[in-house]
C-alpha cells in the first residue's frame, strides 16, 4: 500500500482545469455531479475534500484523486460509476483522513496516509 501511495502522489497533474476543481474544496454538483461527471486522468486537491452530494465517475480509465488534506464523504451521499467505469481504476490518494458517513456509498481503491473511518453503514464495494 505504501508503493502505491507513494507512486500516485508523486504522479504530475498536467491539466490545470483538474486542479483544485471548483476551488478545490467539493465534489459533486458542479464538479462531479450527474451533469459534470468526472472523466480518466488526475485531480489534485490541495485542501480538504468533502463529497456534498452523490459524485459521478464517466469513461473507461484510470481516475487518480490527490488530496493533500482530508476527504469526508456526506451522509447518504453515493459514489456512481457510469460508462464503463470500475470501481478497480479509482484512486482516492489522500495524506489526511478519510470518512465516511452512515449511509454514504464509496466506491474506489483508498489509500490513505493517517487512518480511513467508515461509519455504521457505509457499504464500501473497493476499498483498502
Amino acid at each position: 500500500m505504501e508503493t502505491a501511495y507513494t507512486d500516485f502522489a508523486g504522479r504530475v497533474n498536467p491539466d490545470a482545469v483538474r486542479l483544485n476543481l471548483g476551488g478545490g474544496t467539493t465534489l459533486g454538483g458542479d464538479y462531479g455531479g450527474p451533469e459534470h461527471p468526472l472523466t480518466p486522468g488526475i485531480y489534485t486537491f490541495g485542501t480538504d475534500v468533502t463529497l456534498t452530494s452523490n459524485t459521478t465517475f464517466s469513461g473507461s480509465g484510470v481516475f487518480i484523486i490527490q488530496i493533500t488534506g482530508n476527504l469526508m464523504q456526506l451522509t447518504n451521499s453515493h459514489v456512481i460509476l457510469s460508462n464503463n467505469t470500475t470501481a478497480t481504476d479509482i484512486f482516492w490518494q489522500v495524506a489526511g483522513e478519510v470518512t465516511v458517513a452512515a449511509g454514504a456509498h464509496m466506491e474506489g481503491i483508498i489509500l490513505v496516509k493517517t487512518k480511513a473511518d467508515f461509519d455504521t453503514g457505509s457499504p464500501c464495494m473497493a476499498a483498502s
